[in-house]
């Protein structure tokens, strides 16, 4: 299957890395991108899945095939 979404930059023009995997989108019609403010608990919450690992870990991209975890997911 074609990967129909594209990756944009964010509204606050924060540094992805990290937060994304490029790889998982392709260069279709669709635009995606992560959320531009976050709030108070977003970091708390990222943190959190990442110290902790487990069922629900942290998972860099959600969009890469992979749905179980906490992220970001491209909007």
């Amino acid at each position: 299957m074609l990967q129909s979404s594209r990756l944009v930059p964010p509204s606050d023009g924060h540094d992805t890395t990290g937060q994304v995997d490029p790889s998982a989108h392709g260069f279709g019609p669709v635009q995606v991108s992560l959320a531009g403010f976050h709030a108070e608990l977003d970091d708390r919450v990222i943190n959190s899945s990442q110290l902790l690992g487990g069922r629900f870990s942290y998972n860099e991209d959600l969009n890469a095939g992979n749905f179980v975890g906490i992220g970001e997911v491209p909007s």
